[in-house]
């Protein structure tokens, strides 16, 4: 038995998801002993999705080891792919609004989201590092407020520039644009959702993680100063 899908009620995703996640299971709670499994572009799909994610995660990795060189610290790139996670949820936000089902062409517009929010999120953060060079005695709240005001405008323009590209692909509706519509969607939506709470939860974080770390820089410092002091001795005659 074959059948063929009316791109104009649904879409083989959406197939593929209620035959795996309602049908066949009660199919095999019924009839004890049946058992099924994905063969065709369904099977190919699924092993190129789990190709997919173990490339983002060695790409997240050679992200996480280039910004811990860059920034001599481990913390501070955790920071950094955090906001890959806030452009996931705006992707997911997108996909609900207009209807449209996470597909295997959604990640690509998932993977190529992580690189302009990571690199927003190292624009602002290194114009921080620069002032706290410049000025050691700066207030690093105030050096921050600094920071996201000035990058604020070149954050902004990126992601609107971006989402408003995107625009016409994410509303056109012919045949052949259809494919491609569920990425436009990721990235479109992800970096503006993203965008806002990049510039909030970034900022609070790193000023958050300093305030922890304080205790520690101030006895590493006394130590250093106990250590350092010159000794004293007295020579009987």
């Amino acid at each position: 038995m074959t059948a063929k899908v009316d791109p104009e009620v649904t879409t083989a995703d959406n197939v593929n998801g209620n035959l795996t996640t309602t049908f066949l299971p009660e199919l095999t709670n019924r009839y004890v002993g049946l058992a099924w499994s994905l063969s065709g572009q369904a099977a190919d799909q699924d092993q190129d999705l789990m190709n997919l994610l173990g490339a983002m995660g060695i790409a997240m990795l050679g992200i996480f080891v280039m910004l811990a060189s860059f920034t001599r610290s481990y913390i501070m790139p955790m920071v950094i792919l955090t906001t890959v996670a806030y452009g996931v949820v705006g992707a997911i936000v997108g996909h609900v609004w207009l209807g449209y089902p996470l597909t295997f062409v959604s990640l690509f517009g998932i993977v190529a989201l992580s690189g302009v929010v990571v690199n927003d999120t190292i624009l602002l953060l290194d114009d921080y590092g620069r002032r706290l060079s410049r000025h050691p005695q700066i207030d690093k709240a105030r050096a921050m407020a600094d920071s996201a005001v000035r990058r604020f405008r070149p954050i902004l323009m990126t992601t609107l520039s971006t989402a408003f590209g995107l625009l016409p692909m994410i509303y056109e509706t012919s045949m052949q644009a259809k494919f491609l519509i569920p990425m436009a969607i990721s990235l479109g939506f992800g970096i503006l959702i993203a965008t806002p709470i990049l510039l909030l939860a970034v900022p609070a974080t790193v000023l958050i993680l300093d305030d922890l770390s304080a205790p520690q820089r101030w006895a590493r410092r006394k130590r250093r100063l106990y250590t350092d002091k010159p000794t004293h001795t007295s020579a009987s005659a």
